[in-house]
């Protein structure tokens, strides 16, 4: 064994990040044998594992590989795909700049994006740093980025004071004494019916309508409501009923003709945050390649409605 050992040290050298099935028929052992001997070469920290992971199987490396895994990203998620390009082309990311989908792309890519931690008048900052941008010099940035935003901030009240001084000029003018002209009553009267049939639409909106089909599949499906959400498309919490009892899953509502490969990533992100997993509802159908992607996700489950 220890000769096999040295055998997949040296592929790896050679080849770079490999998966064990890469790897198996080369040393002539089985993928089960292959990946224990994996696993023992991880703990010894001769290789090191990827986040990564490609048809469900994450890449061993030696360390100093870390930065041939760029030829892997090809296998990230679309929203990952292009936050890391954004990551690529910075260097260093203020987590506050960043949309929320954003932000949960750089904690899913631990191989590519770095967290770095720091406190600001009590307050706990995170800036990401791409994984080949030295640390020295992401701190030197991060303290660039902080100048710039206190610079803002200082410039931003003074415009402020200026706004209000030219407004009280041409308004002395206009104060003339026609108290008799209270004719504003009759206004707000015609405006007031005017707004009503607007909110009673919004009620009756597409959203609307397709949140109340969600809850009554739910309903049909005799899937209790654990807890409400009303976070985007995160809908609610639900108590499904499986052979070993009762299991959570969050329910995620796509108000979409087409589901992608981004859509079911940005899903199974936010079950992964949430820890638990998830019941798509929807009134679209999958692409090819998003078919092919819900095989690999293994938190991932959708039921598809009629609106």
């Amino acid at each position: 064994m220890i000769e096999k050992k040295q055998d997949i040290l040296q592929i790896i050298k050679e080849k770079g990040p490999c998966i064990p099935s890469n790897i198996s028929g080369q040393i002539k052992l089985s993928l089960l044998f292959t990946s224990a001997l994996l696993s023992e070469l991880v703990s010894d920290k001769a290789l090191k594992l990827s986040y990564l992971k490609i048809g469900g199987s994450p890449l061993y490396f030696l360390p100093g590989q870390e930065e041939q895994l760029e030829n892997f990203t090809k296998y990230l998620a679309g929203q990952e795909k292009d936050t890391l390009k954004i990551l690529r082309e910075k260097k260093v990311l203020n987590e506050e700049d960043l949309k929320p989908v954003q932000r949960v792309a750089l904690r899913n890519m631990k191989d590519f994006s770095v967290a770095i931690k720091l406190k600001q008048d009590g307050k706990e900052k995170v800036f990401w740093r791409h994984f080949t941008f030295p640390e020295e010099e992401a701190k030197r940035e991060i303290e660039r980025l902080l100048k710039d935003s206190e610079r803002k901030e200082e410039q931003e009240p003074k415009k402020e004071e200026i706004k209000p001084k030219e407004v009280i000029k041409p308004a002395k003018p206009e104060v003339t004494k026609p108290v008799e002209k209270k004719v504003e009553k009759p206004k707000e009267k015609k405006e007031e019916k005017l707004l009503h049939p607007k909110v009673k639409r919004k009620r009756k909106d597409k959203l609307g309508l397709f949140k109340e089909k969600v809850f009554d599949h739910l309903k049909s499906k005799k899937i209790d409501i654990f807890k409400n959400l009303d976070e985007g498309n995160k809908l609610c919490i639900a108590l499904v009923d499986s052979e070993i009892g009762l299991l959570k899953y969050l329910v995620y509502g796509l108000n979409k003709k087409t589901i992608n490969e981004a859509d079911l990533s940005l899903a199974s992100s936010e079950g992964q945050h949430e820890k638990l997993p998830v019941l798509i509802i929807t009134i679209g159908r999958l692409t090819k390649k998003g078919t092919e992607y819900l095989k690999r996700l293994g938190n991932v489950v959708i039921n598809k409605i009629s609106v």
